[in-house]
């Protein structure tokens, strides 16, 4: 578990990450500076955190909340939004503590809250991009989330590079399980996202310029098969 301050669990995203995991307008509820275990908490924020507002160039608050109150948003979830509630931070991410707790309750489960934390990030990075207005403008909405997917695996493909001992093939199994079989919805079909994942995979392996900006832009272009 991320509590025991490595990476070193070669589990990676047992459970399945809820399909309401979004981008929001704003959240205004209360926020918790800390999940109740600051092991767990430090850990997070110098081992993902700080590596992805590395890699992607932003700099959100980041904290916990209790779905329980905030029911609109579902009872397990995680949250990206453009109102900024810390100082000298741009955006906000927020966590479930239900979707916390549920995930570091299975084996490997805080691979998973890093999953989660990448996809987040991957919000707060698209509020800032051009590319965001050109899908909202162009594009089905669900296209947002699969450019959000495609950056999480870009992030995840250069950890697993750090962390070698990641089983990239358990994401895969996961990520399948996510949208609908044939629905679109909000996030878009299962197939769509697992193809998502892996072109943000690919992207990260086989690019000769490998950054965030770059990254966006083979995002754009995957999910520009889409339009209708």
């Amino acid at each position: 578990m991320i509590s025991e301050v490595k990476f070193q669990r070669v589990a990676f995203l047992r459970a399945t990450i809820p399909n309401t995991l979004q981008g929001v307008r704003s959240f205004q509820g209360e926020i918790l500076s800390g999940s109740g275990n600051t092991t767990f908490d430090v850990a997070l924020g110098s081992q993902v955190l700080v590596p992805l507002a590395r890699e992607f160039g932003v700099n959100p608050g980041f904290g916990y909340y209790e779905e329980a109150h905030h029911l609109e948003y579902g009872d397990e979830n995680a949250l990206a939004s453009t109102l900024t509630r810390v100082a000298d931070t741009r955006g906000t991410i927020v966590l479930g503590l239900n979707l916390l707790n549920k995930f570091l309750a299975i084996p490997g489960g805080d691979f998973a809250v890093m999953a989660i934390c990448a996809h987040e990030f991957a919000h707060i990075k698209q509020y800032g991009l051009d590319v965001k207005h050109a899908i909202e403008n162009g594009l089905p909405p669900y296209c947002i989330e699969l450019h959000a997917d495609f950056l999480a695996e870009y992030f995840i493909r250069i950890f697993s590079e750090r962390v070698p001992q990641t089983r990239l093939q358990v994401i895969g199994e996961q990520w399948s399980k996510l949208g609908h079989p044939t629905k679109t919805g909000s996030h878009g079909t299962s197939a769509q996202r697992v193809k998502a994942i892996e072109a943000g995979f690919e992207f990260a392996k086989r690019a000769s310029s490998r950054n965030v900006d770059a990254a966006s832009s083979a995002g754009y272009q995957h999910v520009s098969q889409y339009q209708v």
